[in-house]
């Protein structure tokens, strides 16, 4: 059975909260810190598959995780508008964090050192006609 290849065009933006000396000391460029690439695993008509996002990210600099809580900032998808026949299968995963007290919130946070994997399931339906497509959307995150 001939499969369904995703292409992926992922715009990344930079949400930064500038809270204490820390915080705005890493302004200057800190959308550099991490670099991300995207891939998609192929997806026949009626069957799941994934969009991976991995960042790698510059050494001393952490990522704040998925499910950091507020007024943490963390990762985020967010898929513009779904091709003919995709859509999401379910909710944005992520690689085993690290967990540790932030001093510019005064609380315990998620975050990532080094690199982090997010994972988008998405889905072909069952009449999906084969060829490529393209995924447009935009990654939030904080460093």
């Amino acid at each position: 059975m001939s499969a369904l290849r995703t292409l992926i065009g992922l715009t990344s933006l930079l949400l930064l909260i500038s809270l204490g000396g820390d915080a705005l000391a890493q302004q200057g460029g800190s959308a550099s810190k991490v670099n991300w690439s995207v891939s998609a695993s192929d997806v026949a008509p009626g069957e799941t598959g994934v969009l991976t996002l991995t960042a790698s990210i510059e050494e001393g600099w952490k990522m704040y995780a998925v499910d950091s809580p507020p007024p943490s900032r963390g990762v985020s998808v967010e898929v513009g508008s779904w091709p003919d026949g995709l859509s999401r299968a379910g909710p944005v995963e992520q690689s085993e964090p690290k967990r540790g007290y932030d001093p510019n919130f005064d609380k315990e946070v998620s975050y990532f050192t080094n690199s982090a994997t997010i994972r988008v399931p998405l889905s072909a339906e069952q009449g999906a006609r084969l060829g490529e497509r393209t995924i447009e959307g935009s990654v939030t995150f904080m460093v």
